[in-house]
């Protein structure tokens, strides 16, 4: 069973000597009690997060709250859980045909000679573009899949993974969403609804995948 937490990612990593606002603070100390808790609940065997390690380490000493909790609770109990950073380097979504939102954008300007709404950038993003990750996070993790695991994502992605996991036949919960979501993130919910609203997720292909179709 793979138990899903949907996050706001700036939530996920924390340097107590950064200063902060208040509220950032609260965000991390509630993330922190619900990662405290579901390890304690759901004792995994593994724990993995959408978060990429070379990129966290040039945050001037940001930490992984999930890593920091799990290390923090084999230091308390003795029992050992594998700790595991799923996003791809650039490299690997490069080869994989990945495309970033600016990317998305102007192949949509170029198709209907004007900007597009950002809701529609987004939508190609969320229902095709982030499988190309998912799959290699799935991947990564398929070799524990018959054990309990904890897994830390975007919130969007509580939709677009669990989607993922049920055409391989892995049981997955949402243990906690939403964490540290707030009106920055709009854009995304947005692009959510509108793929929602327009069926992408149901497209087999699509020019944003460069395998061309008439939307």
């Amino acid at each position: 069973m793979i138990h899903l937490i949907g996050i706001e990612h700036k939530v996920q990593y924390m340097n107590s000597n950064w200063g902060v606002a208040q509220t950032t603070k609260d965000n991390w100390t509630h993330y922190s009690s619900i990662i405290e808790q579901s390890i304690r609940e759901i004792q995994p065997s593994v724990v993995a997060e959408e978060l990429n390690e070379k990129w966290l380490q040039g945050l001037n000493g940001a930490k992984s709250i999930l890593k920091s909790a799990k290390e923090e609770h084999e230091a308390q109990t003795g029992t050992k859980i594998q700790h595991i950073f799923e996003e791809p380097d650039e490299s690997i979504k490069d080869a994989k045909g990945y495309k970033e939102r600016e990317t998305i954008r102007a192949i949509l300007k170029a198709r209907i000679q004007n900007d597009p709404p950002p809701e529609e950038v987004m939508a190609h993003v969320i229902a095709h573009q982030a499988q190309i990750r998912e799959e290699c996070w799935a991947d990564a993790i398929k070799d524990y899949s018959d054990n309990e695991i904890l897994f830390v994502c975007g919130d969007i992605h509580l939709y677009t993974f669990r989607r993922l996991l049920a055409k391989q036949s892995i049981n997955s919960r949402i243990v906690a969403q939403g964490i540290g979501v707030n009106c920055s993130c709009l854009a995304d919910y947005q692009g959510l609804n509108y793929a929602l609203t327009n069926d992408m997720f149901e497209f087999e292909s699509c020019f944003c995948l460069g395998k061309p179709i008439a939307l």
